[in-house]
């Protein structure tokens, strides 16, 4: 299985959801997604707080199977009320949201080598590579809330590049296959800020 670092993974959604044909502009567009990660990731939870205690929080995680040792507060979807990322000992991440006074999970890693993120416009979503490709799926969030999905699927050849692209959108376990215009239309319009390696915003437990 290959290992895409975050540069690259910024690379692979500005081919999936970038006008511009430029490789110059695409290269610059993935330098300035690993940039904003760092510095916009780490300023935008000073401003969240935890909705209820950590021991609250904790249970949440204990239910699904997760002892974290650490943990990330974002307002993703702006709504006053924080998301919150965890993390395991193993590298395991879980993102939560909370409301109806109680805790949800809305997406999860399964290794290192996949990685969670959001978006200023207000989406969570993950990265996942497999044998021979590339999937990102982002989910639109409202007060907590996982409303459309979009996924861009990549196949690679063994050179890394790309070969061919699909896209889709769809609610819960549904998905319809969809253009590109359809698929940049629904997908977030801000760069990814990926959670794994923003050392500074993280809390230990």
């Amino acid at each position: 299985m290959k290992k895409i670092l975050l540069p690259a993974l910024a690379m692979m959604l500005v081919c999936c959801n970038n006008t511009s044909n430029s490789a110059e502009a695409a290269e610059n567009n993935s330098l300035s997604t690993e940039t904003v990660a760092d510095n916009d990731a780490t300023e935008t939870p000073k401003k969240a707080k935890l909705p209820t205690s950590l021991d609250a929080f904790a249970k949440a995680a204990e239910k699904e199977s997760m002892d974290f040792v650490k943990y990330l507060v974002v307002d993703i979807d702006k709504d006053g009320v924080a998301e919150v990322f965890a993390e395991d000992e193993d590298g395991a991440q879980m993102a939560f949201s909370y409301y109806d006074g109680k805790y949800h999970k809305l997406v999860e890693t399964e290794t290192m080598e996949d990685n969670l993120f959001y978006t200023e416009d207000g989406f969570v979503g993950v990265t996942f590579d497999f044998e021979e490709g590339f999937v990102i799926w982002s989910y639109k969030l409202e007060n907590g809330r996982i409303g459309d999905c979009v996924k861009c699927e990549m196949e690679l050849d063994e050179e890394g590049e790309i070969t061919s692209t699909q896209y889709y959108i769809g609610v819960g376990d549904a998905y319809d296959q969809v253009d590109e215009a359809m698929y940049k239309e629904k997908a977030p319009q801000k760069d990814m800020k990926f959670v794994r390696g923003d050392e500074k915003s993280w809390i230990a437990r």
